[in-house]
C-alpha cells in the first residue's frame, strides 16, 4: 500500500477554470486534464486504490517573495498593482495591432481578471507542491503549471509567471536541492525557462520543440535593437522539423545524454 508520502498524481478539479469565465476566447481546454484523470480513475487496476495515488488538493499559492526570486522587481510590482490587468491583456494577446480587442469579450466575463492572477499563483503553488512530493517519493505528476514562456520582465505566450523556475528557486532557497533539470517537451520552445536559467549551472534545461513557429518566428532583435530573449539557448535545444517525427524519440534520448554530461540533478 502506498503511503501518504507516496501519492503521485496531483489533481484538484476545483482549480480548473475556463478562460471564458474571464471573457477570454482562447481555446485552452481544462478537459484535457479532467478527461485524462477520469480515464486513470476508471482503470480496473487503479479505481480501488485511488486514495493511494491521488493528491486531491493543492497547497497554498506562491507569494510575492517567490516571484521576486525569478522575475524583476519592476514586473512583480506591476502584477501586484492596478497595472495587473494591462499585463494580463498583453500576455494573453487580447488587443491587436490596431488597438481592438482580440479574442476578448470583457462584457461576457463572469469573473474579474484579478481572480485569474490569484488562480495562476495557486497553480504555481501546485508546481512547487509537486516538486516537493517528487523529492519525497521519487515521482509526482501535476495536472497544471508549465508556464514556460514567462520571461524575467514580462509574461508571454499566455504565461504570466514562470512556475517552473519559481518552484526550483524556492527549493534551492530552502536548501532542499542544489541542482535541477527542466525537460520541456511542449511543441513550443521553453524560451522563458531557458532565458531565466541562462548562465546558471544549477538549472540545466532541455527543450525539444518544433523547429519553426512561435516563438522562433519572431525577429531576433526588437525595435530598439536589443536581443529577443526567446532566442537565448537552452542547455540542450532539439528542434524538430516537419517530417522528422519518426526520429523524435531518438533525438530526445540523444539530448538527454548530452544533458547528463553537464552533471546530474539532485
Amino acid at each position: 500500500m502506498l503511503s501518504e508520502h507516496n501519492r503521485m498524481i496531483l489533481y484538484d478539479p476545483r482549480q480548473l477554470h475556463s478562460l471564458m469565465d474571464f471573457g477570454i476566447e482562447i481555446p485552452v481546454l481544462d478537459s484535457r486534464a479532467s478527461e485524462t484523470f477520469a480515464r486513470l480513475s476508471s482503470h480496473p487496476h487503479l479505481t480501488a486504490r485511488r486514495d493511494a495515488w491521488h493528491i486531491n488538493a493543492l497547497g497554498g499559492p506562491v507569494d510575492r517573495a517567490d516571484l521576486l526570486r525569478v522575475h524583476s522587481a519592476d514586473y512583480v510590482s506591476r502584477l501586484f498593482s492596478p497595472g495587473l490587468e494591462a499585463e494580463i491583456i498583453r500576455t494573453y494577446e487580447l488587443i491587436d495591432a490596431d488597438g481592438n480587442y482580440h479574442r476578448y469579450q470583457p462584457a461576457l466575463a463572469t469573473r474579474p481578471l484579478s481572480e485569474l492572477f490569484d488562480r495562476i499563483l495557486t497553480r504555481a503553488g501546485g508546481t512547487l507542491q509537486c516538486c516537493r512530493r517528487a523529492l519525497e517519493s521519487g515521482f509526482c505528476f501535476y495536472f497544471g503549471g508549465g508556464m514556460h514562456h514567462a520571461q524575467k520582465d514580462y509574461g508571454a505566450g499566455f504565461c504570466l509567471v514562470n512556475d517552473l523556475v519559481i518552484a526550483l528557486r524556492r527549493l534551492q532557497a530552502e536548501t532542499r536541492i542544489r541542482r535541477a533539470w527542466v525537460i520541456d517537451v511542449d511543441a513550443h520552445k521553453g524560451d522563458g525557462t531557458a532565458a531565466l536559467a541562462a548562465g546558471d549551472d544549477s538549472i540545466a534545461t532541455l527543450s525539444i520543440h518544433m523547429a519553426a513557429g512561435w516563438p522562433l518566428d519572431q525577429p531576433e532583435r526588437n525595435a530598439e535593437g536589443r536581443p529577443n530573449p526567446s532566442f537565448i539557448p537552452s542547455t540542450v535545444d532539439i528542434p524538430i522539423a516537419a517530417g522528422e517525427e519518426p526520429v523524435y524519440n531518438r533525438r530526445l534520448r540523444e539530448g538527454l545524454a548530452r544533458l547528463a554530461e553537464t552533471g546530474r540533478p539532485d
